[in-house]
C-alpha cells in the first residue's frame, strides 16, 4: 500500500556498545537510529513513529511483532533471512537472460539478503539447510510474494505489474512462492560470540529436503 517504504534502508548493529541498535535511511529523510529493547522492540518508538510519519504523510507507528501461532495474524516475512536464486529470476524473466547489472537489479526486486548463483531455477525451494562459508542456516518456508515486488526498489514507483503473474505461471509451486526464508541454525562448532562475517562470493553448500 506504501509505495514510499520500499526505499526505506534498514540496518540492525547488533554489535553496537551498549545494545542492539537500529538505523532507519530513505532518499529526503534524516538518518533515524534507536537501541533495541530486549524484547526487540524499538526503545525510542515515538521517535520513529514521527520518523514514519514524515516519510508517509499520515500517523503510522512502527510495531514489534513476534512468533505468532497458527490462526493469528500472520505476516509473510517471518524469517530471519531471505535468499533468492539469479536462476529462478531469470526463469520468471528478469535480467533478459543474461548475467548483467539488469539481472542483479531484478534480483533486488524482490529484496533479499542473500543472492546465489548456480543449479537450476527454483532448485533452492528443495533445500533444508544452507551453508553461507562457515555459517549454516535451516530453510524456514517458501517465501509468499506480495505486491511489494511491483514497486521499484530504488525509486518507489509501481512498474513491475506483471511480475507476480510471471510468478504464478513459471514457479513450481502455487501459492506465489518465490525465495526462501531462512534462520539461522545453532551449531554447536560455531564461535561462541554468534559473529560471522558474510561476504560476497563465498561458497554455498547445500541439505535437500528430500534426500
Amino acid at each position: 500500500r506504501e509505495a514510499r517504504l520500499a526505499q526505506v534502508e534498514t540496518r540492525v548493529d547488533l554489535l553496537a556498545a551498549g545494545a542492539a541498535t537500529l538505523h532507519l535511511a530513505a532518499p529526503g529523510m534524516p538518518r533515524f537510529e534507536s537501541r533495541l529493547a530486549a524484547d526487540g522492540d524499538v526503545a525510542d518508538g515515538e521517535g520513529v513513529a514521527r520518523w514514519l510519519a514524515a516519510l508517509l504523510g499520515k500517523k503510522c507507528r512502527l510495531v514489534c511483532c513476534n512468533e505468532v501461532g497458527r490462526g493469528e495474524k500472520n505476516f509473510s516475512n517471518q524469517g530471519g533471512y531471505l535468499l533468492v536464486s539469479m536462476e529462478s529470476v531469470r526463469a520468471v524473466g528478469g535480467g533478459g537472460g543474461g548475467k548483467s547489472e539488469s539481472l542483479i537489479d531484478s534480483c533486488l526486486q524482490f529484496r533479499p539478503n542473500f543472492v546465489v548463483e548456480g543449479g537450476k531455477p527454483f532448485e533452492e525451494q528443495r533445500w533444508g539447510r544452507v551453508a553461507v562459508g562457515e555459517r549454516r542456516f535451516e530453510k524456514r518456508e517458501d517465501c509468499t510474494r506480495c505486491g511489494m515486488v511491483t514497486i521499484d526498489q530504488r525509486t518507489g514507483e509501481r512498474k513491475h505489474a506483471n511480475l507476480l503473474k510471471a510468478i504464478s505461471k513459471t514457479a513450481p509451486k502455487s501459492g506465489l512462492k518465490f525465495g526462501i526464508l531462512l534462520n539461522g541454525a545453532e551449531v554447536s562448532d560455531e564461535p561462541e560470540t554468534g559473529s560471522v562475517t558474510i561476504s560476497s562470493g563465498l561458497p554455498l553448500a547445500v541439505d535437500y529436503d528430500d534426500e
